[in-house]
């Protein structure tokens, strides 16, 4: 039976010795680190950003919006008295600014507190409204057309003027000694501008 001749072990030596080289000439390669350098790219920018403006401004201060049969500025309503046959009046020119370029809003009235005391019942009346600059009514109700349905939309770029106009009449009939003495509150009546969910692009 023949037998397989082995193989020269100066074979298997020189192997060896190579593959030891080949790693001596990679770690020279890494600068006599483990690891490599790797390449690194960066971009950048940067700009400055605004935000969008919805705002309502009044105009009148305190003093001027109040006046008495449509003349008369009455300073401190807080100590003001009316008496039969009055006609109070409340003036003031509000501008509305809304800015961005897909800024979409509402406006409504807000319709207020009116209260009296029952020995004003039947004696006192109010109206209320809103016009543009051009005079068009933009809102207007009274202490018996009470509505939240009224609402105006409102685009990116508007800017409007608007005047309110509140009128509260003491009956010139209120003749008994029972309407004397006696408190109304009118309050927080006015505008109010809400932002609406713009559309996703």
């Amino acid at each position: 039976m023949r037998t397989k001749a082995a193989q020269p072990r100066s074979s298997s030596k020189k192997m060896r010795k190579g593959i030891v080289a080949g790693v001596v000439g990679i770690a020279l390669l890494a600068g006599g680190t483990a690891s490599f350098a790797t390449w690194e790219a960066k971009y950048s920018n940067a700009g400055s950003i605004t935000t969008g403006t919805l705002s309502l401004t009044g105009k009148n201060t305190e003093s001027q919006k109040w006046k008495i049969n449509g003349s008369t500025a009455v300073p401190d309503i807080t100590q003001f008295r009316m008496v039969p046959g009055d006609v109070l009046t409340f003036e003031d020119q509000v501008t509305l600014t809304a800015t961005g370029q897909r800024m979409t809003a509402s406006l409504r009235p807000q319709l207020g507190n009116f209260t009296e005391d029952a020995a004003l019942n039947g004696f006192i009346d109010y109206n209320v409204q809103v016009s543009d600059a051009n005079g068009v009514v933009v809102f207007s109700w009274n202490k018996n057309t009470w509505s939240n349905a009224m609402v105006v939309p409102i685009t990116s770029g508007t800017t409007r003027v608007l005047t309110m106009e509140a009128e509260i009449t003491f009956a010139s009939n209120a003749t008994a000694a029972a309407t004397q003495g006696k408190t109304i509150t009118f309050a927080d009546a006015g505008l109010v501008a809400t932002q609406t969910a713009a559309g996703v692009n």
